[in-house]
């Protein structure tokens, strides 16, 4: 798999705990100094390509906040 930034950076951001889109968009933006801002919508084509990998689970979703959480696997 070719590993983007935009990737490595998602994944990072669910080294520590998991986090929903929201919080994984906002350490992504803290982990590069705002220098890579995901889009919600890039942020779930990510994540589906690191669940893809085995590099990501999915905790839970909450379908009526439209949001996930993520964990690393």
């Amino acid at each position: 798999m070719n590993m983007t930034e935009p990737m490595f950076l998602a994944l990072t951001a669910l080294v520590d705990e998991p986090r929903h889109g929201y919080g994984i968009v906002q350490e992504v933006d803290r982990l590069s100094a705002g220098r890579v801002q995901l889009k919600i919508g890039t942020l779930y084509g990510v994540l589906d390509r690191l669940s893809a990998a085995g590099l990501v689970a999915l905790d839970r979703e909450e379908a009526q906040q439209g949001a996930c959480g993520a964990t690393t696997g």
